[in-house]
């Protein structure tokens, strides 16, 4: 719990791999632009913030609801648009308070359906989420497009936001059977009907990313699903 591990991270990189960014600073404050051939900083990207009322009234915005955007926010969504559009899995893990939410929240809120082609849902877990519980949540915002495969609307992309990852209840032999219905989805592309069990359920084009507190709940997810 001290020393700078940025720092001491940085310092491995560069005599690892060599000084490829400027001395100022850490490899995490930099970026390689490809346009210009050089390392930029994540600073230069952070947008100038506009003050917005505060309020709850016509106009105003929540005070829980602001969203101010620093060199960490922009890193991170950076990343987490890289990896949506690749379709490539992510997780956000941090004690509370530390914007892991709200990051993606306004990075999925930033997508527009139609120029992006992307959905997104939140679904928030609790201590007694089911696997039957979250299959019927999931289940509730995709179609069935023919036969025994289900998802968006053609030529769109669901990404659903997994809050909370790490809550629901931990059984006798450690497992989680919510997360292991997510695990079945993410190695195998299906599940099973809770009707006809004789019936896998194919689900198409669905990504998904989660924030989780290790200090609250179970300390960890599944094996299987990490």
């Amino acid at each position: 719990k001290s020393g700078d591990y940025r720092k001491k991270f940085s310092e491995d990189f560069a005599t690892t791999f060599g000084a490829k960014f400027p001395k100022e600073g850490v490899c995490f404050d930099y970026f390689y632009d490809p346009a210009s051939g050089k390392h930029v900083q994540w600073q230069s990207l952070v947008p100038k913030h506009s003050p917005v009322p505060i309020g709850t009234r016509p106009g105003e915005t929540p005070f829980n609801e602001l969203f101010v955007e620093t060199t960490e926010t922009v890193r991170v969504t950076y990343l987490l648009d890289k990896l949506v559009r690749n379709d490539k899995y992510a997780m956000l893990v941090g004690n509370a308070g530390t914007g892991k939410t709200e990051i993606i929240k306004n990075y999925l809120n930033s997508l527009d359906k139609d120029e992006d082609g992307i959905l997104s849902k939140n679904i928030v877990m609790s201590y007694y989420t089911s696997s039957l519980t979250l299959q019927n949540e999931l289940e509730g915002y995709i179609d069935k497009r023919s036969g025994n495969i289900f998802g968006p609307p053609m030529g769109k992309k669901m990404v659903f936001f997994i809050d909370d990852m790490n809550l629901p209840y931990v059984e006798t032999y450690g497992t989680q059977n919510s997360i292991a219905l997510l695990t079945q989805h993410m190695q195998y592309g299906s599940i099973f009907d809770r009707t006809d069990l004789g019936m896998r359920k194919q689900l198409m084009d669905i990504q998904y990313l989660a924030a989780m507190n290790p200090t609250a709940g179970s300390f960890e997810v599944c094996e299987r699903c990490q």
